[in-house]
């Protein structure tokens, strides 16, 4: 299969598409699609396609929000505005901090996980010695 219609199935993929849909608009068969799919490969390169669109997503979101805040705070600060209407606005911003909060710690969650994945690859020093005592003991 050649890498330009890799490269697409792997956006029909990222997308949303069924395994059916994929080969339809590929112009591959189905069994071609099952065997990519078990592809280790290409399963790292469909997660890369996903996560950069999640990415994408969460740009905008992230540029929209600024907007949405600085809405809220005018609403809050504002003396025409009802006190319920006030405090919905407030608690919309409450809400939005603790899913900022919440999409930090996924991150940093994602960090930590990865450098463990990474340690547990490579042993440290200290466990070469550790493993060298061990071994001059017995």
């Amino acid at each position: 299969m050649d890498d330009a219609k890799r490269y697409k199935i792997v956006c029909l993929f990222a997308t949303g598409c069924t395994n059916k849909e994929a080969a339809k608009l590929a112009g591959v068969s189905l069994s071609s699609i099952e065997r990519l799919k078990r592809d280790p490969e290409f399963k790292s390169e469909l997660s890369t396609a996903i996560n950069q669109i999640y990415r994408a997503g969460l740009t905008r979101i992230t540029l929209a929000f600024d907007r949405a805040i600085t809405q809220l705070l005018e609403i809050i600060d504002s003396k025409e505005v009802p006190h319920r209407t006030k405090l919905k606005a407030i608690e919309i911003l409450f809400k939005q901090a603790d899913a900022a909060d919440t999409l930090a710690l996924q991150d940093r969650i994602s960090q930590l996980e990865k450098h463990n994945e990474i340690e547990k690859s490579f042993p440290t020093t200290a466990t070469h010695i550790e493993n060298g005592l061990t071994n001059s003991q017995n």
